[in-house]
């Protein structure tokens, strides 16, 4: 994904930022991010980044634990 794993990745905001769009300038394919965890809670790919938010991106090879699977694959609510 272009950067090293674990490494802290400065990117400032000074607006609302949808995180694909985060995920775009750094150059990290959202197809490649299994788990998205935004201050320390999991999230979805749709999510906007606010200024001063913290991310964690693990790629799909990243092993984690059994019961985030339900997580990732919930139906999305209706808007």
């Amino acid at each position: 994904m272009g950067q090293k794993p674990g490494k802290a990745i400065p990117f400032p905001l000074n607006r609302s930022t949808p995180l694909v769009d985060v995920l775009s300038a750094a150059r990290i394919p959202a197809d490649a991010v299994q788990l998205v965890m935004k201050n320390h809670k999991a999230s979805v790919l749709d999510v906007t980044i606010e200024p001063g938010d913290r991310l964690a991106l693990f790629p799909k090879e990243y092993p984690f634990f059994v019961d985030w699977y339900e997580f990732r694959n919930r139906p999305k609510p209706e808007k």
